[in-house]
């Protein structure tokens, strides 16, 4: 993914300069955003080692209910669309659903 960003930004002008004029601290955040989920994506295949897989997906798809929250905190404001909580909600009520079962 980050190659084929890369070739974009570097083929186009227009691209390039858009991106240039990206706040600093946005980008910041942003690279902050994809360390983390990097981590996320390693821990779930070190808990997947561990446990069963039965167990650890549906916790894992969670995810979507600790960024609604994070989200919440960080900007003190809700998605504005009520399709976007529906689906964490639903997704999360499907995880602990099947993690029941």
């Amino acid at each position: 993914m980050l190659v084929a960003f890369l070739a974009i930004v570097a083929a186009s002008p227009t691209v390039r300069r858009t991106t240039t004029s990206i706040d600093r601290r946005a980008l910041g955040l942003f690279a902050i955003a994809g360390v983390f989920t990097a981590l996320a994506q390693l821990t779930n295949f070190f808990a997947l080692e561990i446990g069963a897989a039965v167990l650890v997906i549906p916790l894992f798809n969670t995810f979507p209910l600790l960024v609604l929250v994070l989200t919440y905190l960080i900007a003190r404001e809700l998605p504005k669309s009520p399709a976007v909580i529906l689906a964490v909600v639903s997704i999360v009520v499907g995880s602990v659903l099947i993690e029941m079962l």
